[in-house]
Protein backbone atom coordinates (compact mmCIF):
# COMPACT_ATOMS: atom_id res chain seq x y z
CA UNK A 1 0.00 0.00 0.00
CA UNK A 2 3.04 2.31 0.22
CA UNK A 3 3.44 4.21 -3.08
CA UNK A 4 6.60 3.22 -4.93
CA UNK A 5 7.42 0.36 -2.56
CA UNK A 6 9.19 -2.73 -3.91
CA UNK A 7 8.40 -6.11 -2.32
CA UNK A 8 10.84 -8.87 -3.21
CA UNK A 9 10.73 -12.58 -2.34
CA UNK A 10 14.01 -14.43 -3.08
CA UNK A 11 13.85 -18.18 -3.61
CA UNK A 12 17.30 -18.87 -2.09
CA UNK A 13 20.47 -17.32 -0.65
CA UNK A 14 21.84 -16.36 -4.07
CA UNK A 15 18.71 -14.41 -5.00
CA UNK A 16 18.70 -12.83 -1.54
CA UNK A 17 22.28 -11.63 -2.09
CA UNK A 18 21.37 -10.24 -5.51
CA UNK A 19 18.22 -8.55 -4.20
CA UNK A 20 20.17 -6.89 -1.39
CA UNK A 21 22.58 -5.60 -4.03
CA UNK A 22 19.63 -4.48 -6.16
CA UNK A 23 18.09 -2.68 -3.18
CA UNK A 24 21.32 -0.76 -2.57
CA UNK A 25 21.29 0.40 -6.20
CA UNK A 26 17.55 1.01 -6.54
CA UNK A 27 16.40 4.47 -7.61
CA UNK A 28 13.12 4.16 -5.73
CA UNK A 29 11.89 2.73 -2.49
CA UNK A 30 11.32 1.59 0.14
CA UNK A 31 12.70 -1.81 -0.86
CA UNK A 32 11.26 -4.69 1.18
CA UNK A 33 12.76 -8.19 1.05
CA UNK A 34 10.76 -11.14 2.42
CA UNK A 35 12.68 -14.15 3.66
CA UNK A 36 11.63 -17.12 5.83
CA UNK A 37 12.57 -17.93 9.38
CA UNK A 38 15.01 -20.72 10.05
CA UNK A 39 17.51 -22.13 7.59
CA UNK A 40 18.03 -21.20 3.96
CA UNK A 41 18.14 -23.50 0.94
CA UNK A 42 21.83 -24.27 1.33
CA UNK A 43 23.01 -22.59 -1.87
CA UNK A 44 26.74 -21.68 -2.09
CA UNK A 45 26.25 -17.91 -2.13
CA UNK A 46 29.66 -16.77 -0.81
CA UNK A 47 31.48 -16.87 -4.16
CA UNK A 48 28.51 -15.69 -6.21
CA UNK A 49 29.11 -12.39 -8.00
CA UNK A 50 26.61 -9.61 -7.27
CA UNK A 51 24.00 -9.36 -10.01
CA UNK A 52 21.33 -6.70 -10.38
CA UNK A 53 17.81 -8.16 -10.66
CA UNK A 54 15.43 -5.77 -12.37
CA UNK A 55 12.43 -4.86 -10.25
CA UNK A 56 9.23 -6.51 -11.42
CA UNK A 57 10.95 -9.26 -13.43
CA UNK A 58 10.40 -12.94 -12.68
CA UNK A 59 11.71 -16.08 -14.37
CA UNK A 60 10.40 -19.32 -15.83
CA UNK A 61 11.78 -22.37 -14.05
CA UNK A 62 10.08 -25.09 -16.09
CA UNK A 63 8.21 -25.29 -19.40
CA UNK A 64 5.02 -27.30 -19.13
CA UNK A 65 1.44 -27.35 -20.35
CA UNK A 66 -2.22 -26.89 -19.32
CA UNK A 67 -1.48 -25.53 -15.83
CA UNK A 68 0.79 -22.65 -14.82
CA UNK A 69 2.10 -22.36 -11.27
CA UNK A 70 3.31 -18.96 -10.07
CA UNK A 71 5.33 -19.21 -6.87
CA UNK A 72 7.04 -16.71 -4.59
CA UNK A 73 10.14 -17.12 -2.45
CA UNK A 74 11.30 -20.60 -1.35
CA UNK A 75 7.95 -21.99 -2.52
CA UNK A 76 9.38 -21.76 -6.05
CA UNK A 77 11.84 -24.48 -5.04
CA UNK A 78 9.15 -26.70 -3.50
CA UNK A 79 7.03 -26.23 -6.62
CA UNK A 80 9.91 -27.18 -8.90
CA UNK A 81 10.52 -30.31 -6.80
CA UNK A 82 6.83 -31.22 -7.08
CA UNK A 83 6.94 -30.71 -10.86
CA UNK A 84 10.02 -32.90 -11.19
CA UNK A 85 8.28 -35.65 -9.21
CA UNK A 86 5.15 -35.41 -11.38
CA UNK A 87 7.29 -35.52 -14.50
CA UNK A 88 9.09 -38.68 -13.37
CA UNK A 89 5.84 -40.38 -12.34
CA UNK A 90 3.51 -39.35 -15.16
CA UNK A 91 5.58 -37.82 -17.96
CA UNK A 92 3.77 -34.49 -17.46
CA UNK A 93 4.45 -31.32 -15.50
CA UNK A 94 3.03 -27.79 -15.38
CA UNK A 95 4.88 -24.62 -16.24
CA UNK A 96 6.60 -23.12 -13.19
CA UNK A 97 7.31 -19.42 -12.68
CA UNK A 98 9.39 -17.79 -9.94
CA UNK A 99 7.69 -14.40 -9.69
CA UNK A 100 10.49 -12.83 -7.55
CA UNK A 101 8.60 -9.57 -6.97
CA UNK A 102 5.14 -9.25 -5.43
CA UNK A 103 5.29 -5.52 -6.19
CA UNK A 104 5.76 -4.45 -8.90
CA UNK A 105 4.58 -7.78 -10.27
CA UNK A 106 5.77 -9.11 -13.63
CA UNK A 107 2.78 -8.36 -15.88
CA UNK A 108 4.52 -9.92 -18.89
CA UNK A 109 4.54 -13.29 -17.10
CA UNK A 110 0.91 -12.83 -16.04
CA UNK A 111 -0.16 -12.02 -19.61
CA UNK A 112 1.75 -15.05 -20.94
CA UNK A 113 0.06 -17.27 -18.38
CA UNK A 114 -3.39 -15.86 -19.14
CA UNK A 115 -3.02 -16.47 -22.87
CA UNK A 116 -1.63 -20.01 -22.68
CA UNK A 117 -3.04 -21.85 -19.67
CA UNK A 118 -6.43 -23.07 -18.51
CA UNK A 119 -5.68 -22.92 -14.79
CA UNK A 120 -3.31 -20.76 -12.73
CA UNK A 121 -2.10 -21.77 -9.27
CA UNK A 122 -0.39 -19.27 -6.97
CA UNK A 123 1.84 -20.57 -4.17
CA UNK A 124 3.20 -18.39 -1.36
CA UNK A 125 4.35 -18.89 2.22
CA UNK A 126 2.39 -15.83 3.31
CA UNK A 127 -1.20 -14.74 3.64
CA UNK A 128 -3.39 -15.48 0.62
CA UNK A 129 -5.24 -12.22 1.25
CA UNK A 130 -3.21 -9.21 0.14
CA UNK A 131 -0.32 -11.26 -1.21
CA UNK A 132 0.70 -12.93 -4.47
CA UNK A 133 -2.72 -14.47 -5.06
CA UNK A 134 -4.42 -11.10 -4.64
CA UNK A 135 -2.03 -9.43 -7.09
CA UNK A 136 -2.46 -12.16 -9.72
CA UNK A 137 -6.25 -12.32 -9.35
CA UNK A 138 -6.50 -8.54 -9.57
CA UNK A 139 -4.53 -8.50 -12.82
CA UNK A 140 -6.56 -11.37 -14.31
CA UNK A 141 -9.88 -9.73 -13.37
CA UNK A 142 -9.25 -6.99 -15.89
CA UNK A 143 -9.10 -9.45 -18.79
CA UNK A 144 -11.83 -10.11 -21.36
CA UNK A 145 -12.65 -13.63 -20.16
CA UNK A 146 -12.49 -15.00 -16.60
CA UNK A 147 -9.42 -16.88 -15.49
CA UNK A 148 -9.31 -19.61 -12.86
CA UNK A 149 -6.77 -18.70 -10.17
CA UNK A 150 -6.27 -21.25 -7.38
CA UNK A 151 -4.61 -20.07 -4.16
CA UNK A 152 -2.17 -22.05 -2.02
CA UNK A 153 -0.86 -20.22 1.01
CA UNK A 154 -1.73 -19.27 4.57
CA UNK A 155 -5.52 -18.93 4.90
CA UNK A 156 -7.32 -16.18 6.80
CA UNK A 157 -7.81 -18.33 9.89
CA UNK A 158 -6.02 -19.35 13.06
CA UNK A 159 -3.69 -22.29 12.55
CA UNK A 160 -3.03 -25.00 15.09
CA UNK A 161 0.16 -25.00 17.13
CA UNK A 162 3.08 -26.89 15.64
CA UNK A 163 6.51 -26.75 14.07
CA UNK A 164 7.15 -24.89 10.83
CA UNK A 165 7.22 -28.22 9.00
CA UNK A 166 3.86 -29.23 10.44
CA UNK A 167 2.22 -25.88 9.69
CA UNK A 168 3.52 -25.85 6.12
CA UNK A 169 2.09 -29.33 5.61
CA UNK A 170 -1.26 -28.12 6.99
CA UNK A 171 -1.30 -25.36 4.35
CA UNK A 172 -0.09 -27.61 1.47
CA UNK A 173 3.20 -25.69 1.38
CA UNK A 174 5.32 -28.82 0.93
CA UNK A 175 6.42 -30.74 -2.14
CA UNK A 176 3.77 -33.38 -1.45
CA UNK A 177 1.02 -30.85 -0.79
CA UNK A 178 1.80 -28.82 -3.91
CA UNK A 179 1.94 -31.98 -6.03
CA UNK A 180 -1.49 -32.98 -4.71
CA UNK A 181 -3.03 -29.59 -5.55
CA UNK A 182 -1.60 -29.65 -9.09
CA UNK A 183 -2.80 -33.22 -9.70
CA UNK A 184 -6.29 -32.39 -8.45
CA UNK A 185 -6.58 -29.37 -10.75
CA UNK A 186 -5.47 -31.44 -13.74
CA UNK A 187 -8.12 -34.04 -12.97
CA UNK A 188 -10.73 -31.26 -12.94
CA UNK A 189 -9.61 -30.19 -16.42
CA UNK A 190 -9.97 -33.73 -17.78
CA UNK A 191 -13.40 -34.18 -16.16
CA UNK A 192 -14.58 -30.89 -17.61
CA UNK A 193 -13.60 -32.04 -21.09
CA UNK A 194 -15.48 -35.30 -20.58
CA UNK A 195 -18.65 -33.52 -19.44
CA UNK A 196 -18.47 -31.12 -22.39
CA UNK A 197 -18.17 -34.08 -24.75
CA UNK A 198 -21.51 -35.36 -23.44
CA UNK A 199 -23.42 -32.09 -23.20
CA UNK A 200 -22.38 -30.33 -26.40
CA UNK A 201 -23.44 -31.16 -29.99
CA UNK A 202 -21.56 -33.83 -31.93
CA UNK A 203 -19.40 -31.34 -33.81
CA UNK A 204 -18.18 -29.84 -30.54
CA UNK A 205 -17.86 -33.28 -28.95
CA UNK A 206 -15.56 -34.40 -31.77
CA UNK A 207 -13.21 -31.50 -31.03
CA UNK A 208 -13.27 -32.21 -27.30
CA UNK A 209 -12.69 -35.91 -27.94
CA UNK A 210 -9.60 -34.96 -29.92
CA UNK A 211 -8.39 -32.86 -26.97
CA UNK A 212 -8.90 -35.82 -24.66
CA UNK A 213 -6.91 -38.09 -26.93
CA UNK A 214 -4.14 -35.51 -26.97
CA UNK A 215 -4.23 -35.42 -23.19
CA UNK A 216 -3.54 -39.16 -23.16
CA UNK A 217 -0.92 -39.34 -25.89
CA UNK A 218 1.16 -36.16 -25.73
CA UNK A 219 3.15 -37.44 -22.75
CA UNK A 220 1.22 -35.16 -20.46
CA UNK A 221 -0.79 -36.56 -17.61
CA UNK A 222 -1.48 -40.31 -17.36
CA UNK A 223 -5.14 -40.30 -16.35
CA UNK A 224 -6.50 -42.81 -13.83
CA UNK A 225 -8.78 -44.05 -16.61
CA UNK A 226 -9.04 -43.58 -20.35
CA UNK A 227 -11.59 -40.78 -20.91
CA UNK A 228 -12.13 -41.54 -24.58
CA UNK A 229 -13.22 -45.06 -23.68
CA UNK A 230 -15.85 -43.67 -21.32
CA UNK A 231 -17.59 -41.12 -23.53
CA UNK A 232 -20.14 -43.82 -24.34
CA UNK A 233 -23.12 -45.15 -22.45
CA UNK A 234 -21.12 -45.94 -19.32
CA UNK A 235 -20.12 -42.31 -18.74
CA UNK A 236 -23.58 -41.04 -19.69
CA UNK A 237 -25.07 -43.24 -16.96
CA UNK A 238 -22.51 -41.89 -14.52
CA UNK A 239 -23.34 -38.30 -15.48
CA UNK A 240 -27.11 -38.89 -15.15
CA UNK A 241 -26.56 -40.31 -11.67
CA UNK A 242 -24.51 -37.27 -10.62
CA UNK A 243 -27.15 -34.94 -12.08
CA UNK A 244 -29.96 -36.82 -10.28
CA UNK A 245 -28.22 -36.61 -6.89
CA UNK A 246 -27.70 -32.84 -7.26
CA UNK A 247 -31.35 -32.07 -8.02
Amino acid sequence: SIPGAVIAAPKDEIELKDMMFSAMNADKGPYIIRYPRGYGEGKPWQEHEFTRIEEGKGEKLHEGSRIAVIAAGPMANRTKEAAEELLSQTGWAPSIYNIRYIKPIDTEILDEVYENFETVITIEDGSIIGGLHGAVAEHMSGKEKPAKVVAVGIPDTYLSQGTQKELRAECNLTKEGISGVISEELKKISKKLIMNAILFPKCRAALIRKQLEQLETEENYILPYSPTQRIGSDLQKEFKEVKRTRV
